[in-house]
């Protein structure tokens, strides 16, 4: 499944995340969230100075996890992974797993940004 986070594919978004998230009422994503999710990626990608041009397969995993620790049961949430296209993001998988305290967040970098940063290292270093 890819399908790109924009405001003309919401029904198709929400769609997918009310198929992974079945009759779940707590822990769940919904297609604002996801658009905060792809706008906080972009300004940490920003952050880190990565190019534009090597954001492409860039990927985040995201779940909202409870509060505090569970005392009686394991919590479950609803996982989301993105992915960034040439300039747009897209949901690539939606399902609910097991989750423990506290939201995650995992923002993985490209091969091309990776080797980027590792180009500017080198040059700070030599100058």
């Amino acid at each position: 499944m890819n399908v790109k986070i924009e405001q003309k594919n919401k029904e198709k978004v929400e769609e997918v995340l009310a198929a992974a998230q079945g009759k779940a009422s707590v822990r769940t994503v919904d297609f604002t969230a996801l658009l905060e999710l792809a706008t906080s990626a972009e300004k940490e990608l920003d952050r880190l100075e990565i190019l534009k041009k090597n954001r492409k397969d860039c990927e985040l995993i995201f779940s909202e996890g409870p509060a505090t620790k569970p005392r009686k049961y394991i919590a479950e949430a609803t996982w989301v992974t993105l992915k960034r296209g040439a300039q747009e993001w897209f949901l690539v998988d939606a399902k609910r797993d097991r989750v423990f305290q506290g939201g995650r967040w995992k923002l993985m970098i490209s091969k091309a940004a990776r080797e980027q940063k590792i180009l500017d290292i080198t040059r700070m270093t030599l100058a």
